[in-house]
Order: C-alpha cells, then structure tokens, then sequence
C-alpha cells in the first residue's frame, strides 16, 4: 500500500512541477501546442502544477500515516486516476484526440486507478467502504 502511494506522490509530483516550471514545453509535449497568453500559462502552472502537487503531498502523508489513512489514500488515488482517465477518453471520443500519447497516459491512469482499487481490496476494504 505504502509503495503504490509513494509511486502516486512521485508520479504527481513531477507532473506537477514540470507543469510550474515548463508549462510551454509540457503543454506542447501533451498538446501539440502552447497556451496562448500570460494568463493561460498561469492558469496552466496553477491547475496542472499546484493541483498535481497538492495531491502528491496528499499520498505522501498517506504513505507516511496509518493504515486507515493509507486505505484513505488508495481510496483517492482510485478515485483521481479514474476519473482522469474517464475524462480523457470522453475528450478521445468527442473530440477525436486519440494520439498514441493520449493512449499511452490513458493506459497509465487507467492502470493506476486499478491498482489502486486491488491494493485496497487487498486490505479488505473497498473503494466505497470506510
């Protein structure tokens, strides 16, 4: 449990520092193109960088914390990783942006989202249970 939260916490936290200190050259990476103005770009550092570095400090007090506290954490990460996946392949359909960038993060988070939920079926909880 500890291990997937820390994984959760690091994978988040470059994210989201990439994002602050290269927002051009990530938004280009992930979209083929760069936010247009001053303000998109600290819109782009605050949502994807302080966003994603907000949740990285949450499952890194989840890995250190107690076991409650880390079916907490597995319980976000599930939830986190799913909905982003969900909302990315909703983008793919209506939008038509399958490229093999899109899929491969789509793989990721979907895969994140499921370990997730089998780790803490693991602990003999699941995501709905307290």
């Amino acid at each position: 449990m500890r291990t997937l939260l820390i994984v959760d916490a690091v994978s988040f936290g470059v994210f989201g520092l990439a994002f602050i200190f290269l927002p051009d050259f990530c938004a280009r990476l992930t979209t083929g193109t760069a936010p247009g103005t001053p303000a998109a770009l600290t819109d782009v550092r605050a949502i994807y960088g302080g966003m994603a570095l907000g949740l990285a400090s949450f499952f890194w007090l989840a890995a250190a914390g107690t076991a409650e506290i880390g079916r907490l954490g597995l319980r976000v990460s599930a939830l986190a990783f799913g909905f982003i996946a969900l909302a990315r392949s909703i983008g793919i359909a209506l939008d038509g942006s399958g490229t093999p960038l899109m899929y491969g993060f789509l793989t990721l988070e979907t895969l994140a989202a499921v370990l997730s939920v089998l780790v803490l079926r693991r602990t003999g909880r699941t995501v709905l249970e307290a």
